[in-house]
């Protein structure tokens, strides 16, 4: 003879937890001072701060959800910092060529050549270079 068969339920599955609709703003540091709305009928993903009210705007689709609007916001500002740096870094290259290229042309700057090798410097006598000039005279 068997066991009968017992009429356990098996027990409830737990469910996946809700994911967070509020994140930290990148611009103002405020904690759970941004919402992501998700507009799934027009197709937009909208992050909206709170605090200092900078928003952002995303296409998505039907697997999206609100970390992945959040995260493209977050991307979008890295890269926008990234362009910026490259930017400034242009800029700071651009100043300094020309600022070589003022001093030469404007100014008539030249790099003075050096002595080559096995060729020893002559003092300057300083003395020499007064004789040279003439005063103008002082009776007239």
């Amino acid at each position: 003879m068997g066991r009968r068969k017992s009429n356990r339920k098996p027990p409830p599955k737990k469910g996946a937890g809700k994911l967070d609709t509020l994140f930290p703003c990148p611009f103002c540091n405020h904690e759970d001072s941004c919402e992501v709305t998700m507009r799934i009928k027009q197709k937009v993903g909208v992050v909206t701060c709170k605090i200092c009210t900078e928003s952002f705007q995303t296409p998505i689709h039907h697997l999206s959800e609100p970390i992945d609007v959040y995260t493209d916001w977050i991307d979008e500002c890295e890269a926008a910092n990234r362009e910026d740096a490259e930017d400034d870094q242009t800029q700071q290259q651009y100043t300094a060529d020309n600022t070589d290229q003022y001093e030469e042309e404007d100014y008539g700057y030249q790099q003075p050549a050096g002595p080559t090798t096995g060729t020893k410097l002559q003092a300057a006598d300083d003395d020499d270079d007064d004789d040279d000039f003439d005063f103008p005279d002082a009776n007239l």
